[in-house]
């Protein structure tokens, strides 16, 4: 290929190198000019390569720099997706704008993002013509943007600058896809989604991230122009995101708004879409419509008060319906009133649709937009209730809220078979990273839910493992606690608890504690919070003191804070220098087969004679552990411990499979009393 080579690459990340004289604060690592020219090589023998880089090794300019030249000396359109709008912010405002200067390259990169980034034109203008009540919070949020609404060219919520109390109202203006009008929209030269999605046809670079990449195949590639090089940074995180977002479902709240948009009920008034439509189309016969409008919204409450029945737990926040579940009599009678819901909902349609026969389409477009998203409705619950229940291929669960059952969803078992046919097919080249996707140095188990064995048997894949440059071996300790009772006996939370005070008692610097269960967050926070309290360390608590953005803010405001998280705070966590200095681990991250993720999971490789333990919870546990531990070192002169509340890490063989996949080798496994000793003898060498 002309104008591109792997050694090409390789000499910008030299010493002497482009790199090193034009990008501040650039350090040559070999690993990151190793990782750049397999990159390299990958895209110019069409092939698909799997690398995993440590913390430290640079992945993003490795990856992007090829990109951009293999982008612009081959006239290919290259997509880089991420998990977090983080990285994809950072891409875009930081380290392309950076390689563009380095390299003295025109390179033209868009940012693809969902439609809730985005004003929506139509919602706006409803609001200034007063079609929507607003209460005084709404109305001073509003006010604030006005002008910023009237001069943005991109409609992108980025731009704002507000309070989170005050951005919280971004709803009231942001583009739906409930809402959306598409192309019976009166405003869609205004229309900011269309503008960005017509803007990624001219771009080199397109930066986007996982949803929106499945949002693409969910639509038969309607959203992104046509590419063949993809790459995928935070890779560990796709075929998690896939079962979420390739997933079906059906929602009681949504179902409601869109039958009280028709017909509601307002102080004894009767309001509504169809009572308007009347008025302005007076030759319209509303009466049979309104009392089937009545008629489906009582039978939806009905169906989801008795799937509420169902629910025996406020702790999760959903419930898988297995073979057994579903033949219980609570979900026969659920099944007894779905079929005369379905059968409502499409008299209900069927009635709405003649309705705008008699009427013009562009007089009413939202008469159109309501039925389209009753259809989808109508066609999601016929689909998960009468083909998927009970399905090998597929999992099903109600959506929760404490024990009231508020949707319900399926998905795929078999996710990894979805990104084969749906995505990878259609690519000449796959480059996937992330620094956790191996296990004791072994790509298996990411290759198979991946999707990617297909790829493997034809030859097509590499592989790449680059470990971090950081000297972990006087950088980190882990310490394992041997006398802790087990982590599902009774006296477990009161033990943490105890751990955790007798080591904040002693030590200073800021401390996170990963959790894997809301209970058990729970049950330490209360005991922990007096204690705290007394020793004027703020305790700052997931889904008790703030959301995530406000909990990372104040926990890097106060140099002593102490941090408790669940999911969110396992991985994607950026703490560098004196932000860290303590992480403590309560439980090993074993996923309960309870959720709908794992039960998928367990179901995939029961049928096929697989144990779903050694296959699936055990490696999938590890590399969530992996992600955990990679907190604390993220840079090479961040210095720390880890502690390992969970004694199963020594008095279970599996726990040789955690301690392989980390890059800490420096592991103590002491008692409870003499952890804090240990821990500040170590901090202070």
């Amino acid at each position: 290929m002309a104008n591109f080579t792997s050694e090409e690459i390789r000499q910008y990340f030299t010493p002497q190198g482009i790199l090193q004289q034009a990008v501040a604060d650039y350090k040559y690592r070999s690993e990151q000019a190793d990782l750049a020219a397999a990159i390299a090589e990958a895209l110019l023998q069409d092939r698909f390569l799997v690398a995993e880089a440590g913390t430290g090794v640079g992945k993003t300019l490795a990856y992007l720099l090829p990109a951009i030249k293999w982008a612009k000396t081959q006239r290919q359109k290259v997509v880089i997706t991420t998990k977090t709008k983080a990285l994809q912010q950072q891409i875009m405002e930081k380290d392309i704008p950076d390689l563009v200067r380095a390299l003295d390259i025109d390179v033209i990169y868009v940012e693809a993002k969902g439609r809730d980034n985005y004003v929506c034109w139509n919602k706006y203008m409803e609001i200034l013509a007063g079609k929507k009540p607003l209460n005084e919070e709404e109305q001073v949020f509003i006010t604030a943007i006005l002008k910023w609404v009237e001069k943005t060219t991109t409609g992108d919520k980025k731009e704002i600058n507000l309070k989170n109390s005050l951005l919280r109202h971004w709803p009231l203006l942001a583009s739906d896809h409930r809402t959306c009008l598409r192309s019976k929209c009166r405003y869609q030269d205004k229309c900011f989604r269309l503008k960005m999605i017509k803007s990624l046809e001219r771009a080199d670079l397109i930066i986007t991230n996982h949803a929106m990449i499945l949002s693409d195949i969910l639509v038969d590639n309607s959203i992104l122009p046509e590419y063949r090089y993809l790459v995928v940074d935070e890779a560990h995180a796709l075929e998690r995101e896939s079962f979420d977002k390739l997933s079906l479902s059906f929602a009681c709240r949504e179902i409601a708004e869109l039958l009280k948009a028709l017909e509601f009920h307002d102080k004894g008034f009767k309001r509504g879409y169809l009572r308007q439509l009347k008025r302005k189309n007076p030759q319209l016969t509303i009466d049979d419509t309104l009392i089937m409008t009545d008629k489906t919204a009582e039978l939806t409450e009905q169906f989801y008060l008795q799937l509420s029945r169902g629910i025996k737990s406020s702790e999760s926040y959903s419930l898988v319906l297995t073979d057994e579940i579903i033949e219980e009599e609570w979900f026969s009678k659920a099944w007894a009133i779905y079929n005369d819901w379905h059968h409502q909902l499409n008299l209900l349609i069927t009635n709405l649709r003649q309705l705008s026969r008699e009427i013009e389409e562009e007089e009413e477009p939202e008469l159109f937009g309501i039925i389209a998203h009753l259809e989808e409705n109508y066609d999601n619950s016929f689909t998960i209730m009468e083909e998927d229940l009970g399905s090998e291929a597929r999992v099903v669960w109600l959506e929760t809220e404490g024990e009231e059952a508020v949707g319900m969803s399926s998905s795929h078992v078999r996710i990894g078979e979805m990104l084969e046919n749906k995505l990878y097919a259609r690519l000449s080249g796959l480059i996937m990273l992330s620094a956790t996707l191996s296990i004791a140095d072994k790509f298996d188990y990411f290759v198979e839910k991946a999707g990617l064995n297909r790829f493997l048997e034809e030859g097509r894949m590499d592989f790449l493992l680059k470990k971090s440059p950081f000297d972990y071996q006087n950088q980190a300790r882990l310490y394992i606690l041997n006398d802790m009772p087990e982590p599902q006996h009774r006296d477990f939370s009161a033990a943490a608890a105890g751990v955790l005070m007798d080591m904040l008692a002693v030590t200073r610097g800021r401390t996170m504690v990963l959790f894997t269960a809301r209970k058990g967050l729970r049950e330490v926070s209360q005991l922990l919070r007096p204690f705290c309290v007394r020793e004027g360390r703020p305790l700052l608590v997931q889904n008790e003191d703030g959301t995530f953005g406000t909990l990372m803010e104040e926990y890097a405001r106060e140099d002593n804070a102490v941090l408790m998280g669940l999911d969110t705070f396992w991985e994607g966590v950026d703490l560098k220098g004196d932000l860290l200095t303590l992480l403590v681990v309560v439980k090993l991250p074993f996923r309960s087969l309870a959720e709908p993720y794992s039960s998928a999971g367990d179901k995939y490789f029961r049928l096929q004679n697989r144990n779903s333990f050694s296959n699936f919870l055990l490696p999938d546990a590890a590399v969530r552990f992996k992600q955990g531990v990679g907190r604390l070192i993220r840079s090479e002169n961040d210095r720390g411990s880890v502690v390992v509340l969970d004694n199963r890490l020594t008095t279970r063989g599996y726990g040789r499979v955690f301690l392989s996949s980390i890059p800490i080798k420096n592991t103590i496994s002491t008692r409870k009393a003499a952890l804090a000793d240990e821990i500040m003898g170590w901090l202070q060498e």
